[in-house]
């Protein structure tokens, strides 16, 4: 279950007086801390040959972590789910302006992407 869309989902579409913040959202809907095979899951939908984002770190570097490095960045989004502490580094993205048509000046004329961390 992805959390954070169905949260944004259920963001959009309730009006404003029924809507809830994301930590009420997340503590009715999720489970408990995420297990080792949600993890590997997770690790293996990611898709590859993606920018990397801010931190450095490609897709395809966290897919090729053996065993000991996925078990170590479960334990890390478990710390993150119990502590509600996100690391600075994954609030961050860069914010790249792409030209809608060449030689554009109005900033309507652009349109962004954002790289975020994959983690």
């Amino acid at each position: 279950m992805n959390l954070v869309k169905n949260w944004s989902d259920e963001w959009l579409l309730k009006p404003s007086e029924e809507k809830i913040p994301v930590e009420e959202f997340v503590e009715k809907h999720m489970q408990g801390p995420l297990i080792f095979s949600e993890s590997e899951t997770a690790l293996a939908e990611l898709k590859t040959k993606k920018a990397k984002g801010p931190d450095g770190i490609f897709g395809e570097l966290l897919k090729s972590l053996g065993s000991t490095g996925k078990q170590e960045l479960c334990a890390i989004c478990n710390e993150i789910y119990e502590t509600w502490a996100w690391p600075n580094d994954f609030m961050e993205s860069v914010i790249i302006p792409i030209e809608k048509n060449s030689g554009v000046q109005e900033c309507v004329d652009f349109r962004t992407i954002s790289l975020v961390s994959h983690a």
